[in-house]
């Protein structure tokens, strides 16, 4: 299987919004530094995951619905809980996604969240994480993949009006790999992304 990397993790849009270069960024995005937009002012509470169901609110109208399999390594938590900590960073302006990386991964995931902030977008729908697994692992490292389908997101304006997705959305789940390392206090973080548009069926 061809494995393409990506200039950040997940959340297939960097390629999707804008296709640019590598590079660390001019300016490191802070929660503060967000632009404010109606979801940020009106929802700051922390995402809730809905008992038994795997379901996490982030904000009012961005849901993730997670299907966790029925034994959970706690490896499988790394890319889900980055992915919301990055979907919280867009949608309220106070995402943690950084606790999951290596510093070597920070400028791009940066990058990729400025996207939104800077222009003051946002998303509304359901996005799915499924198929979660433990790929490999090898001494202090592991491959943790994951089915991610953003079908059911919408784009919103900095006016907070639906507007259109751009040519590269994914219009089909995709798969999300991260490459993870255990330091020596044992804490894994996140420190390549990989994906690839196939593999992932519904």
């Amino acid at each position: 299987m061809k494995r393409t990397p990506v200039l950040v993790a997940g959340l297939g849009a960097l390629v999707l919004l804008a296709g640019c270069g590598g590079g660390a960024p001019e300016r490191v995005y802070t929660p503060a530094a967000a632009a404010p937009s109606q979801e940020k002012t009106a929802a700051r509470s922390t995402p809730t995951e809905t008992p038994g169901d795997g379901t996490i609110s982030v904000g009012r109208q961005l849901r993730i619905q997670v299907d966790w399999p029925e034994r959970r390594d706690p490896l499988l938590r790394l890319f889900v809980d980055y992915y919301v900590e990055s979907w919280k960073a867009v949608v309220l302006g106070d995402g943690d996604f950084g606790d999951n990386l290596e510093l070597s991964a920070m400028p791009e995931a940066d990058r990729w969240v400025r996207l939104f902030t800077d222009k003051g977008w946002s998303m509304k729908g359901v996005t799915r994480l499924y198929d979660i697994r433990v790929k490999a692992t090898y001494g202090k490292g592991a491959q943790v993949n994951t089915c991610v389908d953003e079908t059911g997101l919408s784009l919103l304006s900095a006016e907070g009006q639906v507007v259109k997705k751009p040519s590269t959305w994914p219009r089909k789940p995709f798969l999300q790999a991260v490459i993870a390392h255990r330091d020596d206090q044992g804490t894994w973080r996140i420190r390549t992304f990989l994906n690839d548009k196939e593999g992932c069926p519904r």
